[in-house]
């Protein structure tokens, strides 16, 4: 928990006019976190009236997806994307 919370918190400081919702999202994203920690950190980290108590569930699902979403450089095999071979401005 102390790794998202640190996060959020970092977030929170940063981007004090963004939702505590938002700042969450961007505290997991990429990360790998496991749902019940998600779950959690939505209880002790979010405000409560940045959501609807009936959206939770469809909240912590979304959260999740963030987190275990893969980084762009894993995506493409870790090779950079500003030099790809045959790209339009490529110096030769």
């Amino acid at each position: 928990m102390r790794s998202i919370e640190r996060r959020f918190n970092n977030f929170q400081i940063t981007r004090p006019n963004v939702s505590s919702l938002l700042n969450l999202a961007a505290a997991v994203k990429q990360q790998g976190f496991s749902a019940e920690r998600v779950s959690r950190a939505l209880t002790q980290l979010v405000d409560k009236e940045d959501y609807e108590r009936k959206d939770r569930q469809a909240i912590v699902r979304h959260l999740v997806s963030l987190s275990q979403e893969k980084k762009d450089a894993e995506a493409y095999g870790n090779r950079s994307l500003n030099g790809a071979v045959g790209a339009k401005n490529s110096p030769r």
